[in-house]
This record gives C-alpha cells, sequence and structure tokens, in this order.
C-alpha cells in the first residue's frame, strides 16, 4: 500500500495508515491482485491468450494446461497430473489458497461429468432468480412468447417496480451462459430497460414461467471432433418501432455448442439480402 497521489508526506513516504477494516470496492484493487496473479504465471512459462486475458496457456510437446481466472476463483484444466501438482504446489508456496478438487460448482454453473462428457446447468441460479422475482409458485409456460399478441391498453403504462424489471433482466443474461434457447426473448427485453412498461414487464414473466418448467435443462458437451461450423440467420426489418432487423447465430465445436448470440443490428438494412450479409459478418468475426 502506498500514500495516495498529491497527499504524500515528504517527510515519510514509506509510511501509511494502518487499518482497522478491510478497504473493499477499490479501483486499484482487482488490477493489484491480477496482475500479481498473471505475473506468477507468466513467470512459470504460461501464455496469456490474446482474446481473453484471464486464460493462460501452458503447451509442450507432450501436454497442455490451461489456467482460467474470476477475481479469486481458479479453474485449471490439465492433461499431466505431475505437472499439475507441482503447479500446485508453486501456487501454495506464492498464495493463501486451498483446493476444492475436481470441479463440481464455478461461477454459478453446476458441472456434472458422465461417461460421455459433462453436463452444464445453473438451476441452482435459475431457482433463486424465480425466489428473487417472487414467482417461486408460478405457473408453467411451455412457450417463450405467445403467437397471438394480445395486447391492451394497460400494456403501455409504465412499470411499477422498474428496478426490480431491469434486475432480473440483467440475471436472465447471464442465464444465457447455459440456456441458448432463451438468447433471442432476452435480447428482446433488454430493448427496453430504459423505460419499462406493464406490458415488458409481463413479457419477462413469461420467460420466467418458462424457466420454471424448465430448470432441469442443461447444455451437454461430449468428445468430438475440432470441426468449426457455425450457422446464422437474420429477419429483415423485424422491430416494429425502429425497423431494423435482429440475427443470430451459433458456433459448433464438433458436436459441442459453444458460442451463440442474438442481437438487434446498428442499422437499418435496405434489404433482406443485406440484413443477412450483416449476420454473416458477424459470424464469420466470431468464427475468426
Amino acid at each position: 500500500m502506498d500514500q495516495a497521489l498529491g497527499f504524500v508526506d515528504p517527510q515519510n513516504p514509506t509510511l501509511v495508515y494502518k487499518l482497522h477494516k478491510s478497504l473493499y470496492d477499490l479501483k486499484q484493487a482487482p488490477r493489484a491482485w491480477f496482475s500479481t496473479f498473471s505475473s506468477f504465471f507468466l513467470s512459470q512459462g504460461f501464455l496469456q491468450n490474446k482474446c481473453d486475458s484471464s486464460l493462460f496457456v501452458h503447451k509442450t510437446s507432450s501436454s497442455i494446461t490451461y489456467i482460467l481466472i474470476y477475481v479469486n476463483d481458479i479453474l485449471l484444466i490439465g492433461i499431466d497430473e505431475g505437472y499439475i501438482q507441482s503447479l500446485l504446489s508453486h501456487m501454495h508456496h506464492a498464495f493463501s489458497m486451498k483446493e476444492l478438487g475436481d470441479i463440481s460448482y464455478f461461477l454459478g454453473t453446476f458441472v456434472q461429468p458422465i461417461s460421455q462428457g459433462f453436463f452444464l446447468s445453473q438451476h441452482k441460479y435459475a431457482s433463486e432468480l424465480l425466489v428473487k422475482a417472487g414467482m417461486v409458485d408460478c405457473k408453467l409456460c411451455a412457450t417463450l412468447v405467445s403467437l397471438k399478441m394480445n395486447t391492451t391498453a394497460a400494456d403501455s403504462f409504465p412499470c411499477s417496480h422498474p428496478f426490480l424489471c431491469c434486475s432480473i433482466v440483467g440475471a436472465l443474461q447471464y442465464l444465457t451462459i447455459t440456456r441458448h434457447e432463451i438468447s433471442y426473448v432476452v435480447n428482446q427485453a433488454c430493448q427496453y430497460m430504459h423505460s419499462p412498461t406493464v406490458g415488458n414487464f409481463s413479457a419477462i414473466k413469461r420467460i420466467l414461467r418458462y424457466i420454471k418448467g424448465t430448470l432441469a435443462h442443461a447444455i451437454h458437451f461430449v468428445s468430438s471432433d475440432f470441426r468449426l461450423q457455425a450457422y446464422s440467420d437474420s429477419n429483415w426489418a423485424g422491430d416494429q418501432t425502429d425497423r431494423r432487423s435482429t440475427f443470430g447465430y451459433c458456433v459448433y465445436l464438433g458436436k459441442n455448442l459453444i458460442s451463440w448470440s442474438s442481437k438487434k443490428q446498428s442499422t437499418v438494412s435496405r434489404s433482406s439480402t443485406k440484413a443477412e450479409y450483416q449476420s454473416l459478418a458477424h459470424t464469420a468475426a466470431e468464427l475468426t
């Protein structure tokens, strides 16, 4: 800890206050921690991934090891048991940490190993979201959107709980990590968070009713080849308000779905061809 810039005591530049309580939420804290942690792994021969700075990779002719960091949660994956144990020994020497064994729960996601791969599920997170929204005992719903759009005058009234509405939508965004089928409707809900209405909140509650009936749904990863393929689609002028198009894509590595997205395009497409080309451009960027 150093004295604050602009308030350095020239006579005692190395002294600091003795704290009786830890300081949290400092801007410098996560940067300082990550800098210390990344410096340690770089000294161990790891390379920092250019696309995801929290991912470190160590590769040799016979093995490969991955380390994924989120603040103080660490996920270690590798095929060389001897090297992993040696690395853990060095980590214990450098940091105060504890090992939790094989992965079962990481950042709100349950990981269930099976004979042919893994199931990734956020059923606990989804259950807590239902409790937060007060919809634990809600009626189930088989679909995310209604085919019959029955709107009333009351649907345009401002929502009486705008903060709760925005909070639920933010939580739903995190749920799309393992629930790709709700990406489109969550994207639609996010577009009205500046001023949510009663109708918007009703659409959000329908999503929660669907989730209530599908808490056990998970994403499945199996052993597969490394053939990369993607699918994309786009509607044309689908938004009735601003006539912008919505595109979506999904990327597979072998049999495994590894990336997906549903977003509204930033500009108005004057033809369905242009809307499709924009969708392909985003998909190609994701593939790259």
